[in-house]
């Protein structure tokens, strides 16, 4: 049977948050952003993403050519509504300090702060500080702080105070031009 309490835990081991960046045409910053909760499951297991979706009531599955599975949600309702269980019931592990960064940012998303090229800056160094992928951090395109600061073009002034998470790397905090608070 499964409980929230069972979904916490599951998710513990199986799930993951991501912040989701891409190039928009449509878009008046020139990006769309998603937070994103995924569990991937492989095709002997679906009955379980299915039970999961059935139970919390929202969220998409999507199979591949191989018969995995994928649980999604990326609504910003429906991560509103994850977040809510996640803060009832915490994750055991490290997981927790992922969940905290993501949940920070669809704060900020939900606020309207990523239609800002202040906010877009301050969602990408959060999102680069999740899960301190090292491969990610040495890549020149949109899933990379310094391609925001480049293609934005953002310039803020010395006295630009953004609250950022004190957990994110020293080396992009050195090169941006923001006073901590």
């Amino acid at each position: 049977m499964i409980t929230e309490d069972w979904i916490v835990g599951f998710a513990d081991g199986e799930a993951w948050f991501t912040i989701v960046i891409s190039p928009s045409k449509s878009s008046k910053i020139g990006f769309n952003l998603a937070c994103v909760f995924r569990i991937q499951l492989a095709k002997q297991d679906l009955d379980i993403l299915y039970r999961i979706k059935d139970f919390l009531g929202y969220g998409h599955i999507w199979i591949d050519k191989r018969g995995w599975g994928t649980y999604t949600i990326s609504s910003q309702a429906d991560a509103s509504k994850l977040r809510d269980l996640f803060n009832k019931h915490p994750l055991h592990t490290m997981k927790q300090s992922t969940f905290l960064i993501w949940s920070q940012v669809l704060g900020l998303v939900i606020q309207k702060k990523h239609l800002t090229p202040e906010g877009l800056l301050e969602i990408a160094l959060l999102r680069d500080s999740m899960n301190q992928n090292p491969k990610r951090a040495s890549r020149r395109d949109y899933r990379n702080v310094d391609y925001f600061k480049e293609r934005i073009k953002i310039s803020l002034p010395q006295s630009s105070e953004i609250a950022l998470n004190p957990r994110l790397p020293v080396a992009y905090l050195s090169q941006l031009p923001l006073s901590m608070p």
